[in-house]
């Protein structure tokens, strides 16, 4: 554990949230035809990276958990580039911006449990103190989030900006997730 990780509630909840709207932009893509296989492909390397991950880190050793950090990059990757696949220059309307908001939100956190991930590494293997960790965790995922937005914003104006704001939620979910727990040890640092 480390004073960054949420409490397992948060994490409950949030997967929930997340194959729940995954489901439901799935059932619709599926029905509609709306995605291209490409992007199917894509979401299935996050599940089969996801699941991969699942198990390494079910092992619970150092090692395991280090790989599991390299494992855990591939969501991100994978999710990234599927948000980008789902971009339509012309894209309006409340399922266009459901859709890829429903994939930004998954982003978002795949974005900010990796550095949950480094946390593990850094404190657990390599002996970084809980606090210097902690600090750098509040700098690095918002500096994460407003440049992922920042370039997003740029490559698809607005529309991208309208596109971000499900990984704003997850990434706010997160931090509030990990300010929970912060605040829980807060005697031990």
């Amino acid at each position: 554990m480390t004073y960054v990780t949420p409490p397992g509630f948060f994490v409950v909840a949030i997967f929930t949230t997340i194959y729940v709207l995954t489901g439901m932009i799935l059932f619709y893509a599926a029905i509609r035809n709306t995605w291209q296989p490409k992007s199917y492909y894509l979401l299935n390397v996050a599940n089969f990276v996801n699941a991969l991950w699942i198990c390494i880190w079910s092992i619970g050793t150092t090692s395991a958990i280090t790989a599991c950090l390299f494992i855990s990059l591939g969501m991100p990757i994978s999710l990234g580039w599927l948000w980008y696949t789902l971009y339509e220059r012309e894209g309006r309307g409340w399922k266009y911006y459901f859709n890829r908001n429903a994939v930004s939100f998954y982003f978002g956190w795949e974005l900010g449990s990796v550095m949950v991930n480094v946390g593990f590494v850094f404190v657990h293997a390599l002996d970084t103190s809980q606090k210097s960790f902690l600090i750098a965790y509040w700098i690095i995922v918002p500096l994460l989030t407003i440049g992922v937005t920042i370039i997003n914003t740029l490559k698809q104006g607005k529309n991208g900006f309208k596109s971000s704001i499900g990984g704003f939620i997850s990434i706010i979910w997160i931090l509030t997730g990990s300010l929970v727990t912060a605040i829980q040890f807060k005697d031990k640092y």
